[in-house]
Protein backbone atom coordinates (compact mmCIF):
# COMPACT_ATOMS: atom_id res chain seq x y z
CA UNK A 1 0.00 0.00 0.00
CA UNK A 2 2.60 2.06 0.81
CA UNK A 3 4.69 1.63 -2.30
CA UNK A 4 1.84 2.28 -4.25
CA UNK A 5 1.02 5.52 -2.57
CA UNK A 6 4.58 6.51 -3.54
CA UNK A 7 4.25 5.47 -7.12
CA UNK A 8 0.96 8.00 -7.45
CA UNK A 9 2.93 10.66 -5.44
CA UNK A 10 5.69 10.18 -8.38
CA UNK A 11 3.06 10.53 -10.96
CA UNK A 12 1.58 13.70 -9.65
CA UNK A 13 4.65 15.19 -9.56
CA UNK A 14 5.48 14.41 -12.82
CA UNK A 15 2.01 15.39 -14.38
CA UNK A 16 2.59 18.73 -12.61
CA UNK A 17 6.03 19.20 -13.75
CA UNK A 18 4.78 19.00 -17.45
CA UNK A 19 2.25 21.11 -16.52
CA UNK A 20 4.55 23.39 -15.63
CA UNK A 21 6.74 23.19 -18.10
CA UNK A 22 4.24 23.56 -20.98
CA UNK A 23 2.63 26.88 -19.49
CA UNK A 24 5.91 28.45 -19.14
CA UNK A 25 6.30 27.08 -23.05
CA UNK A 26 3.07 28.66 -24.00
CA UNK A 27 3.95 31.75 -22.39
CA UNK A 28 7.49 32.10 -23.85
CA UNK A 29 5.89 31.62 -27.12
CA UNK A 30 3.38 34.36 -26.35
CA UNK A 31 5.45 36.87 -25.17
CA UNK A 32 7.82 36.42 -28.43
CA UNK A 33 4.93 36.54 -30.44
CA UNK A 34 3.62 39.61 -28.63
CA UNK A 35 7.45 40.95 -28.92
CA UNK A 36 7.55 39.99 -32.74
CA UNK A 37 4.40 40.46 -34.84
CA UNK A 38 3.62 43.48 -36.47
CA UNK A 39 0.12 43.58 -35.09
CA UNK A 40 1.49 45.23 -31.89
CA UNK A 41 3.62 47.83 -33.69
CA UNK A 42 2.96 51.20 -32.97
CA UNK A 43 1.44 52.58 -35.90
CA UNK A 44 -0.61 55.96 -34.21
CA UNK A 45 0.57 58.57 -31.85
CA UNK A 46 -2.17 61.09 -30.85
CA UNK A 47 -0.52 64.22 -29.08
CA UNK A 48 -2.67 66.70 -27.12
CA UNK A 49 -2.41 70.33 -25.64
CA UNK A 50 0.85 70.83 -28.26
CA UNK A 51 0.38 74.86 -29.75
CA UNK A 52 3.97 75.76 -30.62
CA UNK A 53 5.63 72.59 -31.01
CA UNK A 54 4.88 70.22 -33.91
CA UNK A 55 3.79 66.74 -33.58
CA UNK A 56 6.87 66.25 -35.51
CA UNK A 57 9.34 67.70 -32.88
CA UNK A 58 7.84 66.04 -30.07
CA UNK A 59 8.10 62.45 -31.45
CA UNK A 60 11.39 63.13 -31.75
CA UNK A 61 12.34 64.84 -28.83
CA UNK A 62 10.92 61.86 -27.28
CA UNK A 63 13.14 59.28 -28.62
CA UNK A 64 10.52 57.16 -29.69
CA UNK A 65 10.66 55.17 -32.97
CA UNK A 66 7.96 54.72 -35.36
CA UNK A 67 6.51 51.32 -35.77
CA UNK A 68 8.43 50.12 -32.61
CA UNK A 69 6.69 47.28 -30.80
CA UNK A 70 4.48 48.58 -28.11
CA UNK A 71 5.78 46.42 -25.41
CA UNK A 72 9.34 47.69 -25.79
CA UNK A 73 8.55 51.07 -25.46
CA UNK A 74 9.83 52.62 -22.04
CA UNK A 75 6.95 55.37 -21.40
CA UNK A 76 9.30 56.55 -18.07
CA UNK A 77 12.29 57.37 -20.56
CA UNK A 78 10.20 59.07 -23.42
CA UNK A 79 9.24 61.19 -20.03
CA UNK A 80 12.59 62.32 -19.29
CA UNK A 81 13.20 63.00 -22.67
CA UNK A 82 10.46 65.32 -23.44
CA UNK A 83 10.63 66.96 -20.34
CA UNK A 84 14.26 67.52 -21.38
CA UNK A 85 12.92 70.27 -24.65
CA UNK A 86 13.01 73.70 -23.37
CA UNK A 87 9.39 74.21 -24.57
CA UNK A 88 7.47 71.39 -22.49
CA UNK A 89 7.22 71.86 -19.00
CA UNK A 90 4.82 68.59 -18.34
CA UNK A 91 4.07 65.45 -20.14
CA UNK A 92 2.77 61.96 -20.03
CA UNK A 93 3.04 58.99 -22.04
CA UNK A 94 -0.06 56.29 -22.36
CA UNK A 95 -0.35 53.15 -24.07
CA UNK A 96 -3.41 52.59 -25.83
CA UNK A 97 -3.64 48.97 -26.94
CA UNK A 98 -3.07 46.94 -29.09
CA UNK A 99 -0.96 49.86 -31.25
CA UNK A 100 -1.30 53.04 -30.13
CA UNK A 101 0.58 55.92 -27.73
CA UNK A 102 -1.12 59.18 -26.02
CA UNK A 103 1.27 62.01 -25.45
CA UNK A 104 0.00 64.98 -23.27
CA UNK A 105 1.97 68.10 -23.09
CA UNK A 106 1.97 71.61 -21.45
CA UNK A 107 3.97 73.67 -22.88
CA UNK A 108 6.12 76.13 -21.50
CA UNK A 109 4.65 79.91 -23.34
CA UNK A 110 7.08 82.48 -24.10
CA UNK A 111 5.84 85.71 -22.00
CA UNK A 112 9.14 88.37 -22.55
CA UNK A 113 12.07 88.40 -25.02
CA UNK A 114 15.26 89.87 -23.18
CA UNK A 115 17.64 92.10 -25.79
CA UNK A 116 21.42 90.86 -25.38
CA UNK A 117 24.08 91.37 -26.96
CA UNK A 118 22.32 91.84 -30.61
CA UNK A 119 20.21 88.81 -29.97
CA UNK A 120 16.98 87.90 -27.51
CA UNK A 121 16.65 85.69 -24.84
CA UNK A 122 12.81 84.56 -24.92
CA UNK A 123 11.40 83.55 -21.34
CA UNK A 124 8.57 81.80 -19.92
CA UNK A 125 7.09 83.11 -16.74
CA UNK A 126 9.52 81.32 -14.31
CA UNK A 127 11.98 82.81 -16.03
CA UNK A 128 12.77 79.35 -17.99
CA UNK A 129 15.74 80.40 -20.99
CA UNK A 130 13.30 78.52 -23.93
CA UNK A 131 15.36 79.78 -26.98
CA UNK A 132 17.94 82.52 -27.85
CA UNK A 133 17.36 83.90 -31.54
CA UNK A 134 18.51 86.90 -33.30
CA UNK A 135 15.09 87.88 -34.56
CA UNK A 136 12.30 89.28 -31.95
CA UNK A 137 9.00 87.51 -32.42
CA UNK A 138 5.93 89.62 -32.81
CA UNK A 139 3.73 90.71 -30.53
CA UNK A 140 5.73 89.80 -27.18
CA UNK A 141 7.58 91.87 -24.93
CA UNK A 142 11.12 93.09 -24.99
CA UNK A 143 12.84 93.89 -21.89
CA UNK A 144 16.51 96.45 -21.98
CA UNK A 145 18.83 96.89 -19.52
CA UNK A 146 19.12 93.31 -17.79
CA UNK A 147 22.34 92.10 -16.55
CA UNK A 148 22.34 88.59 -17.20
CA UNK A 149 25.14 86.93 -14.99
CA UNK A 150 24.32 83.44 -16.37
CA UNK A 151 21.61 81.39 -19.13
CA UNK A 152 21.66 77.88 -20.75
CA UNK A 153 18.66 77.11 -22.71
CA UNK A 154 16.18 74.96 -20.06
CA UNK A 155 17.71 76.44 -17.20
CA UNK A 156 16.20 80.16 -15.49
CA UNK A 157 18.15 83.09 -16.22
CA UNK A 158 20.50 84.68 -12.89
CA UNK A 159 20.95 88.41 -12.93
CA UNK A 160 24.00 90.38 -11.66
CA UNK A 161 23.69 93.09 -9.59
CA UNK A 162 20.95 92.52 -7.39
CA UNK A 163 18.16 92.32 -10.27
CA UNK A 164 15.08 90.67 -9.38
CA UNK A 165 13.98 88.14 -12.05
CA UNK A 166 11.07 87.15 -9.92
CA UNK A 167 9.61 91.03 -9.65
CA UNK A 168 10.11 90.93 -12.93
CA UNK A 169 8.59 87.88 -13.93
CA UNK A 170 5.94 88.57 -11.33
CA UNK A 171 4.79 91.73 -13.11
CA UNK A 172 4.69 90.40 -16.15
CA UNK A 173 2.01 88.09 -15.14
CA UNK A 174 -0.09 90.53 -13.11
CA UNK A 175 -0.14 92.05 -16.70
CA UNK A 176 -0.38 88.79 -18.72
CA UNK A 177 -3.66 88.12 -16.10
CA UNK A 178 -5.33 91.79 -16.74
CA UNK A 179 -5.04 92.11 -20.91
CA UNK A 180 -2.51 94.75 -20.25
CA UNK A 181 0.79 92.71 -21.72
CA UNK A 182 -0.81 92.84 -25.02
CA UNK A 183 -0.46 97.13 -24.98
CA UNK A 184 3.01 96.71 -23.89
CA UNK A 185 5.41 96.90 -26.37
CA UNK A 186 9.05 97.40 -24.42
CA UNK A 187 10.44 97.33 -21.10
CA UNK A 188 13.12 99.13 -19.44
CA UNK A 189 15.11 98.44 -16.57
CA UNK A 190 18.43 100.03 -16.64
CA UNK A 191 16.75 101.79 -13.75
CA UNK A 192 14.75 98.87 -11.29
CA UNK A 193 13.98 102.44 -8.96
CA UNK A 194 12.12 103.91 -12.18
CA UNK A 195 11.11 100.68 -14.58
CA UNK A 196 10.05 102.38 -17.85
CA UNK A 197 7.27 101.07 -19.81
CA UNK A 198 6.73 102.06 -23.73
CA UNK A 199 3.18 101.02 -24.92
CA UNK A 200 2.05 99.96 -28.27
CA UNK A 201 0.49 103.36 -28.70
CA UNK A 202 3.70 105.32 -28.09
CA UNK A 203 2.93 106.60 -24.83
CA UNK A 204 5.95 106.65 -22.39
CA UNK A 205 4.71 105.40 -18.84
CA UNK A 206 7.50 105.63 -16.03
CA UNK A 207 6.13 103.08 -13.84
CA UNK A 208 8.67 103.76 -10.78
CA UNK A 209 9.75 100.26 -8.84
CA UNK A 210 8.31 96.75 -9.06
CA UNK A 211 6.73 97.40 -5.32
CA UNK A 212 2.79 97.28 -4.88
CA UNK A 213 2.50 95.90 -8.38
CA UNK A 214 -1.30 94.75 -8.78
CA UNK A 215 -2.37 98.48 -7.31
CA UNK A 216 -0.51 100.60 -9.82
CA UNK A 217 -1.00 97.86 -13.22
CA UNK A 218 -5.07 98.30 -12.11
CA UNK A 219 -4.54 101.91 -12.14
CA UNK A 220 -2.78 101.88 -15.07
CA UNK A 221 -5.71 100.38 -17.29
CA UNK A 222 -8.14 102.29 -16.27
CA UNK A 223 -5.90 105.87 -17.02
CA UNK A 224 -5.21 103.85 -20.56
CA UNK A 225 -8.98 103.14 -20.82
CA UNK A 226 -9.67 106.91 -20.20
CA UNK A 227 -6.61 108.42 -22.50
CA UNK A 228 -7.32 106.00 -25.36
CA UNK A 229 -11.06 107.25 -25.36
CA UNK A 230 -9.95 110.94 -25.17
CA UNK A 231 -7.56 110.19 -27.53
CA UNK A 232 -9.57 109.02 -30.21
CA UNK A 233 -12.06 111.46 -29.91
CA UNK A 234 -9.63 113.76 -30.90
CA UNK A 235 -8.55 111.94 -33.41
CA UNK A 236 -4.91 112.35 -32.17
CA UNK A 237 -2.11 109.92 -31.14
CA UNK A 238 -0.33 109.25 -27.60
CA UNK A 239 2.86 108.75 -29.11
CA UNK A 240 5.72 110.81 -27.52
CA UNK A 241 3.15 111.89 -24.70
CA UNK A 242 4.03 110.27 -20.98
CA UNK A 243 2.09 109.12 -17.47
CA UNK A 244 4.72 109.59 -14.91
CA UNK A 245 4.13 106.98 -11.29
CA UNK A 246 6.93 108.67 -10.17
CA UNK A 247 6.08 112.53 -9.15
CA UNK A 248 4.05 112.25 -6.30
CA UNK A 249 1.25 109.57 -5.17
CA UNK A 250 -1.35 109.98 -7.87
CA UNK A 251 -0.08 109.75 -12.14
CA UNK A 252 0.66 112.47 -13.90
CA UNK A 253 -0.10 112.36 -17.00
CA UNK A 254 2.20 115.29 -19.56
CA UNK A 255 0.56 115.41 -22.79
CA UNK A 256 3.06 115.94 -26.09
CA UNK A 257 2.64 119.14 -27.90
CA UNK A 258 -0.34 117.51 -30.02
CA UNK A 259 -2.56 117.33 -26.98
CA UNK A 260 -5.13 119.62 -26.68
CA UNK A 261 -7.46 119.76 -22.99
Amino acid sequence: MKRRNSIDKKIKRKKIGLIFTLLLLFVTTFLILLTKTSFFNVSEIKIIGNEQLTEDKIIMASGLTIEENIFKIDTEKMEKNLISHPYIKKTKVKRIFPNKLSIYIEERKEIAAISYIGSYIYLDNEGIVLNILSDKKDNLIVVDGLKIKNMSIGKKIMLEDNQDIDKLLNFLKDCKKNDLIKEISRINIDNKFNIKLTMNSGLNVAFGNLYNVKYKVSFLIKILEDLNKKAEKKNIILKDSTLYFTKGDDPIFKPHKNWED
